[in-house]
């Protein structure tokens, strides 16, 4: 669900609890109870503000999925990111993300964007990403990507 407190600011929310596990999950233990008596829950808000040329945009996570042979396990994550809009083809941006569970270190990650719309259904990022794994020898992983996003429509026909 999500509400719009004032134009520019929204915020949401989401949840769910149910059976998340299958008998062929490689997550599915011997002798654990059967996958519809194992509930996995989570629950997620999220909001968005723009002003001018400026937007925010952010979410926060949590899951619980339940075991009976082994611990339970949890996860939360979330991220932060900023855009500005330099021109009507440019925008730059910025975004934190973190992720932490019960089981294993978690991760962070740093991203930087520029952004280019060639045409009205399309752009161009250009990207730096930094990944940070607190806790482990692995250290930093550092990606340099360019991506090409499109649109289109979708193919339909019709027959007498």
């Amino acid at each position: 669900m999500g509400y719009t407190i004032l134009q520019g600011l929204r915020i949401g929310a989401s949840g769910f609890h149910g059976p998340y596990l299958d008998r062929e999950s490689p997550y599915y233990w011997p002798g654990e109870l059967p996958p519809r008596d194992l509930p996995g829950s989570g629950i997620g808000i999220d909001g968005s503000w723009g002003r001018g040329p400026w937007n925010l945009y952010g979410e926060m996570q949590w899951f619980q999925m339940d075991y009976t042979v082994i611990p339970t396990f949890r996860e939360h994550g979330g991220y932060l990111e900023a855009r500005r809009i330099l021109s009507p083809r440019w925008y730059a941006a910025a975004r934190f993300g973190a992720l932490r569970a019960s089981a294993g270190p978690g991760d962070q990650v740093y991203e930087a964007a520029l952004g280019f719309r060639p045409g009205p259904r399309e752009i161009v990022k250009f990207d730096y990403m930094l990944e940070q794994y607190p806790g482990s020898t692995a250290g930093l992983d550092h990606t340099v990507a360019i991506q090409f996003v499109t649109a289109f429509r979708a193919i339909s026909g019709a027959w007498n």
